[in-house]
């Protein structure tokens, strides 16, 4: 087997390569050769966006050798290099400012979901990625006063309490991003890279790290392996799955596929950020859709229906010419109107700048008035249409502040990662999630690939992926993707859009469990180099898996919450403050929500009983066995007001409501990487006083030290309860985040 071993700095695959004259090719057009070329690195980077190419820069800053492979041309695909906004960072050079501002707002704006380290490492660690990228040269526009000198300005944006964003002038942000870090690569004779690579599937060794990737390139068809001490995900969010998106074709999930079938979880998959004022008509060619938003920044711009009627006060915000209202609320207004009846021509609203007069215009944007002129785009004269449009995904890999995930020697990096946003994200996190989570991913890759001395593939390792794209289904013309692919984006966009229903979800897990019936397990026979119909296969693999997620994950919860909202459910429920995670078992996924379990059972339990009891002081008791050793006893007589949490987040505090009830309850959760919890609880109730809960937990592989929640007595510890326990005896030792049920009626 030919080893490359990430020798030279650009590897490409030469005419040699494709025209199967190599040792390792068969005459190409027939069969993939049983002998692929096989690279082997420290770090291999799956994705050469901005979070890409940073991991890449600071694991070769950590000493490692990278090789950065892509689908795409490296480091012009995804989504950076189409983002031609803002990127915020609490810099303070504008005005006084402070990550912990930063953090607060994007708290705010997640609803409520979002996980606090990753908002909090993206927040602290913003400034210092802007600085770095200043001092590279990418260009941040700058502002001269007598008492500062030269400083980087700030712009606002929805959800910022103050100017914050900073950016490139004339809509060129991520393009100079993008520029900037190609150009640092270039210099790094440590870095090497590769395009036009489709990776197939993570590759795990015996002990279950991973260990690399098997893919094949595009314009020749050769396998490839890719043996690295450490993987690092950076492929990116999932738009291409809707018909109307702002990125790029490559933005088809392929991260999170790959991640759920090598084992690893996946969380907030339901929330698909909407851009409300995607570019609609009249025909735009070169410039990005959703390039409306800076305008608006500087100019306000006026929103309005197809009656040319401002109409976003219908919907609980007058904005009056500003840029006020957030993005979640701003698709509802403009999508609402479009059902009403008093949408544009094209299915949207117009976006007017009409008020504004042509100097203004031109000194805000320059050169971007002449590239609208050559579109026949005269602000002055006319409004746009615009309307919602796939944007951003806040779900994606599980992953904790080291960008490691469940699954040790892989990391992930940028929009691949879920939970720092929540619900919704704050406009202009992701740039700035890119340049923070690229930045840690890469650093702690390579500390990992320091712990290991060298990385082979064996055989059995890589034998699945590599049988699946050497043996077709023996025929030449399979199904046509081209048109599979158009049909899922259309069930994503018509029922698993903006605004959903229980109805549209089982419509769409129903359309794409056809699709997948229709795709088959085996691409069809190659018919060479620079085969599409095979590409957009894998791409069905990939997008129909990651697609069920999102509609599964939205079925299930029953609630409207930032960018994901129930028509059916249109309230924001406190029991629903809880992440959905998603796994692969046998083909099936698998969706896990502790609280909602509880949450779902106590509340049937209390439907049925019927007027609420009047809960007396009593005693009650939890008795928590890790792996069967017994580890703690709490007792509580506060009227409810505390309670205990297991490892999953069972609010154990819900049955001092429900003593009607009893049963078990079981979850999964992910303590930490590597490990997952089983819990099982069990209630039993004597009388109307006294409770006693049993919760067993079973930690795979086991932990020591267990002792988070435990109860004393005059400030000791104990594990067993006493025979002599009485009501008030015992501390508990955590109190719970929210009382679901506080607000029924009981004294």
């Amino acid at each position: 087997m030919p080893t490359l071993v990430a020798g030279i700095h650009d590897f490409t695959f030469d005419k040699t390569w494709m025209a199967g004259t190599s040792p390792a090719m068969t005459q190409y057009g027939a069969a993939m050769t049983s002998e692929p070329v096989a690279i082997d690195t420290d770090v291999l980077v799956i994705g050469t966006g901005a979070a890409g190419m940073y991991a890449a820069i600071e694991a070769a800053r950590g000493g490692a050798r990278v090789f950065m492979a892509d689908r795409s041309l490296i480091g012009r695909g995804g989504a950076t290099v189409m983002a031609q906004m803002t990127v915020a960072a609490a810099l303070g050079e504008e005005v006084p400012d402070a990550p912990r501002h930063h953090y607060d707002d994007t708290i705010a704006a997640g609803r409520g979901l979002c996980d606090e380290k990753l908002a909090r490492l993206l927040c602290e660690e913003a400034p210092a990625a802007i600085r770095e990228l200043d001092a590279w040269g990418v260009g941040w526009a700058r502002k001269t006063n007598q008492i500062t000198g030269s400083h980087i300005t700030a712009t606002t944006a929805p959800g910022h309490d103050r100017a914050r964003c900073v950016y490139v002038d004339f809509i060129n942000t991520g393009p100079a991003v993008s520029k900037t870090l190609r150009t640092v690569i270039a210099r790094n004779q440590d870095i090497h890279k590769a395009g036009d690579i489709c990776i197939v599937d993570l590759v795990a060794d015996s002990s279950g790290e991973i260990a690399g990737a098997v893919g094949w390139h595009v314009g020749g068809g050769a396998a490839v392996t890719i043996a690295a001490k450490a993987t690092v995900l950076a492929t990116g969010g999932l738009t291409r799955l809707y018909r109307r998106n702002s990125a790029s074709l490559n933005m088809g999930g392929d991260g999170y596929a790959l991640a759920l079938r090598a084992g690893a979880a996946l969380i907030d998959m339901e929330f698909v950020q909407f851009f409300p004022i995607g570019h609609l008509a009249p025909r735009l060619v070169g410039m990005d859709p959703i390039m409306w938003d800076p305008f608006r920044y500087k100019l306000g711009g006026r929103l309005l229906n197809g009656r040319t009627e401002e109409f976003t006060s219908r919907y609980g915000s007058d904005e009056d010419g500003r840029y006020v209202l957030p993005r979640d609320l701003a698709t509802y207004a403009i999508i609402k109107e479009v059902e009403a009846g008093r949408g544009s021509p094209h299915g949207g609203a117009y976006l007017s700048f009409e008020h504004c007069a042509a100097a203004d215009l031109r000194a805000a944007f320059g050169p971007v008035i002449d590239r609208l002129a050559a579109n026949a785009i005269d602000l002055t004269r006319m409004p746009v249409e615009v309307a919602p449009i796939a944007h951003y995904h806040m779900g994606g890999v599980v992953a904790d502040a080291q960008m490691q995930t469940e699954l040790p020697g892989l990391f992930a990096a940028g929009e691949v990662v879920g939970g720092a946003n929540g619900a919704n994200r704050l406009s202009g996190n992701a740039i700035t999630e890119a340049l923070v989570f690229g930045r840690r991913a890469g650093a702690s890759a390579a500390v990992h690939a320091k712990k290991i001395a060298r990385r082979t593939l064996a055989a059995g390792d890589t034998r699945a992926a590599l049988d699946l794209m050497r043996n077709g289904d023996g025929a030449r013309s399979g199904p046509n993707t081209a048109a599979m692919i158009a049909r899922l984006q259309a069930i994503m966009a018509d029922d698993v859009g903006p605004f959903r229903t229980g109805t549209k979800l089982e419509r769409a897990l129903g359309g794409i469990a056809a699709l997948a019936t229709e795709l088959g397990e085996r691409p069809a026979a190659t018919n060479g180099g620079f085969d599409l119909q095979r590409l957009e296969w894998f791409d069905l693999r990939n997008m129909l898996t990651v697609a069920r997620a999102v509609a599964q994950s939205a079925l299930q919860r029953t609630e409207s919450r930032g960018a994901h909202q129930r028509e059916d459910f249109p309230q924001m429920l406190p029991q629903w403050q809880t992440h959905q995670r998603v796994r692969l078992a046998g083909g099936a996924l698998q969706i896990v929500a502790a609280l909602l379990l509880a949450v779902l059972v106590f509340s049937t339990a209390i439907a049925q009983a019927g007027e609420l009891p009047k809960r007396k002081p009593g005693l009650w008791e939890l008795h928590w066995y890790v792996n069967d050793a017994k580890l703690m006893c709490i007792d509580d007589a506060t009227d409810g007001k505390l309670a205990a949490y297991d490892p999953c987040g069972l609010p154990l505090d819900f049955v001092l409501y429900a003593p009607q009830f009893t049963g078990d309850l079981v979850c999964e959760a992910a303590v930490e990487p590597g490990v997952k919890a089983t819990s099982r609880s069990k209630i039993t109730f004597t009388g109307d006083t006294a409770y006693r809960i049993e919760v067993s937990t079973h930690f795979e592989p086991p932990l020591k030290g267990e002792g988070e929640y435990s109860g004393g007595r005059d400030g000791k510890w104990m594990g067993e309860c006493p025979a002599d326990l009485q009501p008030g005896d015992l501390d508990i030792g955590d109190e719970p985040k929210f009382n679901v049920l506080e607000k029924l009626a009981h004294d």
